[in-house]
């Protein structure tokens, strides 16, 4: 059992090792190995989940703990093209901005301010806007001394960035975390997911919101919730868009999850035409995306030019072209991975 584990862990590495190099970086050029790097990467990534599946692999895997915190301090996954490996407490990130909150905490949330399956993620950032009106803080920090009926704290360091969009269903966007967490054996108990409505001081959101690229590279781990699946709401707002495409760092994992109602429906896509989804999901143009507040979107247009502009023969404009096809990459590398999680 051991030798099958470590051989396992070794193919990891090296699969891993190949995929980083094989990603392209925020902004980056040319990858820096080519394509037949990267089938070769993905190859071997396609045998480590065969392996695992083994009954072998599958003791060794059900007798590891889960340590306080959700996700492990180093692991790896077929996402956006790279590793998982945390990269520790970042200087310049306000301490607030790392503190998550578990499942059951956004459900108890919801219940305790009357909430129902009509509820929008919006209404609910607007209700935590009132709720710290007072205090200045997140409603994270509020909570943090908070524990669940059964003696677990409700509030801890975040493992999980929770891509969603505000005007989808919040009940529906908690039940996509859920079904994630379900997916990948990741304790509900111990698992803190960010989302931006808990996480985020709402009185100082655009001096919070500055901080989401050195977040989601501290997390190292993006999770979008595509609801609808074959019309997800998030890949239509911009600031969306650039929550994923910061997930491009070669040391960030992208994946995706959907409300347990679409499961079957996606799963089936995928299993038919993978090409097909796809293409449906990576027909989105930044250009038309929609924002709430229409100065947002001349702001985050202007972070895109910045992070994608300035490159040899680049022509004023372009970034967002550029912009557009690493995210398409990202999703199309996600959803190869869904391919063979669900």
């Amino acid at each position: 059992v051991a030798f099958v584990a470590g051989l396992v862990g070794a193919l990891d590495e090296v699969a891993a090792a190949l995929t980083m190099l094989s990603a392209r970086p925020l902004g980056s050029g040319a990858p820096l190995v080519g394509p037949a790097g990267w089938l070769l990467a993905f190859a071997w990534r396609v045998g480590v989940r065969v392996a695992r599946s083994s009954p072998c692999v599958k003791m060794v895997t059900a007798v590891t703990p889960m340590p306080p915190g959700g996700l492990p301090a180093a692991s790896s996954g077929f996402g956006s093209g790279g590793p998982m490996h945390h990269v520790g407490a970042l200087p310049g990130l306000p301490p607030h901005l790392r503190l998550g909150v578990t499942t059951s905490f956004l459900r108890e949330y919801a219940e305790r301010l009357g909430c129902d399956a009509s509820t929008k993620s919006y209404t609910m950032r607007e209700m935590a806007l009132r709720a710290t009106m007072s205090s200045m803080v997140s409603v994270a920090e509020l909570s943090v001394e908070e524990t669940s009926s059964d003696g677990y704290p409700r509030v801890g360091k975040a493992s999980l960035f929770i891509s969603h969009a505000h005007a989808c269903n919040y009940l529906r966007m908690v039940d996509a975390i859920e079904a994630y967490l379900e997916l990948h054996g990741l304790s509900k108990e111990w698992t803190y997911v960010w989302v931006d409505i808990f996480s985020i001081r709402q009185h100082q959101l655009h001096t919070d919101i500055a901080h989401i690229g050195q977040i989601e590279l501290e997390l190292a781990h993006v999770v979008v919730v595509l609801d609808p699946w074959d019309k997800p709401v998030c890949l239509t707002r911009v600031w969306c868009l650039y929550e994923i495409v910061h997930s491009l760092h070669p040391s960030v994992v992208l994946d995706l999850t959907v409300p347990r109602a679409e499961r079957m429906r996606f799963v089936q896509a995928l299993a038919h035409d993978l090409s097909a989804v796809e293409e449906q999901l990576c027909s989105f143009d930044a250009r038309n995306a929609q924002v709430t507040v229409p100065e947002d979107k001349l702001v985050i247009h202007s972070l895109i030019e910045e992070h994608f502009g300035g490159r040899f023969g680049y022509v004023e404009g372009e970034g967002l072209s550029i912009f557009n096809e690493e995210t398409r990459a990202a999703i199309r590398a996600a959803l190869a991975a869904c391919s063979w999680d669900m």
